[in-house]
């Protein structure tokens, strides 16, 4: 079967595989290999890490052409003052901060904000704390390591559940 795709070596899509559950992992490698034959480019999975036996077993069983650890390390300068940055502000005005915060012209402040929701179990931030700021923290790198593989893989496309 995958001998009959044609696939553009420079080109790739990325397919979540984070995801621990056989369901979520079908779904996402189906539409996956779907979009390989439309599109003739590679597949890469993001799986969790070289623990993940479930995500890796299930990324080679669809044939794949690789996969990317989110665990990876990546070199990140990021140093924040974050006392000059959410300082001397109300709480609503750190809040506004927080869900407008850019990098790169792009806004990942609201997924910040929202992991700190779901993570924490509160209805808002009462408090920019340091888990606020580990949440916010946790997705600049997360952009950088995403920015950094969509460049060095040249993806075209992506399929998350």
């Amino acid at each position: 079967f995958t001998d009959a795709i044609s696939v553009d070596p420079g080109k790739a899509i990325l397919v979540d595989f984070m995801v621990d559950h056989p369901a979520y992992l079908i779904g996402n490698g189906v539409l996956a290999k779907y979009l390989q034959k439309s599109l003739g480019v590679r597949v890469y999975a993001v799986v969790p890490g070289k623990e993940a036996q479930l995500a890796l077993e299930m990324a080679r069983s669809f044939c794949f052409d690789g996969t990317v650890e989110a665990d990876t390390e990546i070199a990140m300068n990021a140093r924040i003052d974050w006392q000059r940055l959410f300082g001397n502000m109300t709480i609503e005005q750190q809040r506004k901060k927080l869900l407008n915060f850019v990098v790169n012209d792009v806004v990942v402040g609201d997924l910040a904000y929202d992991t700190y929701l779901r993570n924490s179990g509160m209805g808002t931030v009462e408090d920019i704390d340091r888990d606020v700021l580990v949440s916010l923290s946790q997705t600049i790198r997360d952009y950088v390591f995403y920015e950094n593989i969509a460049r060095q893989l040249n993806v075209v496309a992506s399929v998350q559940g």
